[in-house]
């Protein structure tokens, strides 16, 4: 029983990951709901769970708020674009659904979804590469770049998020569970699978490089 529940065990560590992802969440869906702060609480997100992913600092919750107000405009920025053409994705949705082109509204539906994927795949390294120093144009750059030169990662990336915003399209039935879920772990989850799947090469290396040393 010691061993099952001892600081060393694994169970012990997936529960403080679990703790942590409750905290970071509860954080990020409060800090998301004047809308225009999504762009800073998601990078504040990706920066903790980064942090979390590489077994780096503690005490989550103040690093989330320390964080928070780090390159604001930047980020903020960044997001209002993605609202922008999101709005726009939802407004073109609708009159396709109200005007009932048959085969070419199934078209036009394929061809949002897939401009929604890759806003998608180049926001999740936008917020990932925050780094001092860069400028807008150049974490642009770099987002597009590295959403391209590594596709299948980012689409994986990307994936956790998808099936988070999709799902009560397919479970209409299940707001109750669903949102629950949100309120709790969804989001920071989504984030830190992201963060996961984007350090994977890097975390893979660290052991050979300090081996080889």
């Amino acid at each position: 029983m010691n061993r099952l529940l001892g600081p060393e065990s694994k169970f012990y560590a997936a529960l403080s990951l679990f703790a942590d992802l409750v905290i970071v969440n509860v954080l990020l869906v409060i800090t998301c709901f004047p809308v225009v702060t999504g762009g800073m609480s998601l990078r504040t997100a990706h920066a903790v769970t980064g942090q979390m992913v590489r077994e780096e600092g503690s005490r989550r919750g103040a690093a989330f708020v320390r964080g928070l107000l780090t390159r604001p405009g930047t980020n903020t920025a960044w997001w209002l674009i993605c609202l922008a053409l999101g709005a726009l994705a939802a407004y073109e949705f609708a009159i396709i659904a109200k005007a009932g082109f048959g085969t070419m509204g199934v078209v036009l539906r394929a061809a949002l979804v897939s401009g929604l994927l890759v806003l998608g795949c180049i926001s999740v390294w936008f917020f990932h590469l925050d780094a001092p120093g860069l400028s807008f144009s150049q974490r642009c750059t770099g987002a597009m770049t590295k959403a391209v030169a590594h596709l299948p990662r980012t689409l994986v990336a990307v994936s956790p998020a998808a099936l988070l915003v999709l799902f009560p399209l397919f479970f209409p039935a299940q707001w109750g569970g669903y949102a629950f879920f949100l309120a709790v772990l969804g989001p920071a989850l989504a984030v830190y699978l992201a963060e996961l799947v984007l350090q994977w090469p890097e975390l893979n290396s660290a052991p050979h490089e300090g081996a080889s040393a």
